[in-house]
């Protein structure tokens, strides 16, 4: 049975990028989304097995992503990536349902 990887980000490369990277391994199906609002639709439609998103993205951020999945899908673990996060950033992605190096929320 193959993994389901839903990749979030609102840039096309970026999230191109790390799907290409992803898509070498032949045991994930990736799906897309471009934000949150977008990523909470296709969470509800394929039940993905992890969702990694971008923290900075118009409608919906990765951080209420991540918020929001948290506590609607509890048992999907969530990552969320960014090139402008900092300490409290990651904090905030922890506490709102983030997992973390150690496996754990």
């Amino acid at each position: 049975m193959s993994a389901k990887i839903l990749v979030v980000d609102d840039s096309s490369l970026e999230r191109h990028l790390l799907t290409a990277l992803l898509s070498k391994n032949p045991g994930y199906r990736l799906f897309e989304a471009e934000n949150g609002k977008e990523a909470l639709a296709k969470i509800e439609t394929i039940a993905p097995d992890l969702v990694i998103t971008d923290l900075r993205m118009p409608e919906m951020d990765g951080l209420a992503l991540i918020r929001v999945t948290g506590r609607l899908y509890p048992k999907i673990p969530l990552i969320l990536m960014s090139a402008y996060g900092d300490e409290m950033v990651a904090v905030a992605a922890l506490a709102a349902g983030a997992v973390s190096s150690e496996g754990g929320r």
